[in-house]
């Protein structure tokens, strides 16, 4: 989810705190369900609408662009029938302009007059993601709200169909464990093939033949964190030689996402193909782009 504040008053969003009416606090623009759930402004909804992103923008035809932030009090008014808004603005490398912000109706589940009124909104809507197509990265305090997971059962990884299978050397392992934790958090208990998650049934005769099969045919997206140390090293050899394997239809239909770790280069890999650059991005923000390509990535074809 995130807070949408809009006004009118081109002299806003300077920092100052600002009110709106009660009546348009959480009410106009906002599902039912969310109004419900935070419009009384009690101290736990409070406290929930904080750790939110928030878009602070302008009423379109004033023409300025919106800013980014956090709030960081909210106090409710009943005998004025408004509410104080303390808030902090985030500088960002890039952020959306006013014609790209609304013209995001779909994305942003923005109403069509919302643009010229004043009000305070709250989508339920995955900002992170929704701003990734634009190059907008927001700060990792805002890419993740993880979800307390049960305990998972196990599965059976010789005929367990997986989102995402991690190859990477062990050099590489403490960043991808944190990307795995991240990609889990998102996606769900069992959706990554990480090794150490299954230690168990990875000791085994013909452990090669295995992991060709996982990541061959039983996972919806490789993730291949390349770099100097990812081909001499024997696992991701093996693992590679799965992943080549399926190289002509995996770049048709998007089956491999590359992660570099450094300018090293890796044999099938060439200058003109796409990355993510670890060096510039926090786990966090990887495994959102992970969960990204995911949503977008075709589902295997049954065996």
């Amino acid at each position: 989810m995130f807070n949408l504040l809009v006004t009118a008053d081109e002299e806003a969003w300077d920092g100052r705190p600002t009110t709106f009416p009660l009546s348009r606090s959480l009410r106009e623009y906002t599902d039912s369900a969310i109004t419900e759930r935070f419009g009384s402004l009690d101290d736990e909804s409070v406290v929930a609408l904080m750790r939110m992103p928030v878009i602070f923008a302008y009423e379109q035809a004033v023409g300025k662009a919106p800013k980014f932030g956090k709030i960081t009090h909210i106090s409710k008014r009943s005998n004025r029938m408004e509410v104080r808004v303390d808030y902090e603005l985030i500088e960002l490398p890039r952020f959306l302009t006013n014609e790209e912000l609304w013209a995001m109706g779909v994305e942003l589940d923005l109403g069509g007059w919302e643009s010229s009124r004043t009000h305070w909104a709250v989508k339920d809507v995955d900002l992170v993601r929704e701003l990734i197509p634009k190059g907008i990265i927001l700060p990792e305090q805002f890419v993740l709200q993880p979800r307390a997971l049960a305990t998972p059962a196990r599965v059976d990884i010789t005929t367990h169909r997986f989102d995402v299978a991690f190859s990477f050397p062990g050099e590489y392992r403490d960043l991808v464990e944190s990307v795995a934790k991240e990609t889990t958090a998102l996606l769900g208990a069992h959706a990554c093939f990480y090794d150490m998650n299954y230690q168990a049934q990875l000791a085994r005769p013909a452990l090669d033949l295995l992991l060709q099969d996982i990541y061959g045919t039983r996972s919806k997206l490789l993730v291949v964190f390349i770099g100097t140390d990812y081909q001499r090293k024997m696992w991701p050899g093996i693992e590679w030689t799965a992943i080549r394997s399926v190289m002509t239809t995996a770049k048709a239909n998007g089956r491999i996402m590359y992660v570099r770790m450094d300018e090293g280069t890796v044999e099938g890999i060439f200058p003109h193909d796409g990355y993510i650059d670890a060096r510039r991005f926090s786990p966090a923000q990887i495994a959102a782009f992970i969960a990204e390509r995911i949503e977008f990535t075709p589902a295997l074809t049954p065996a």
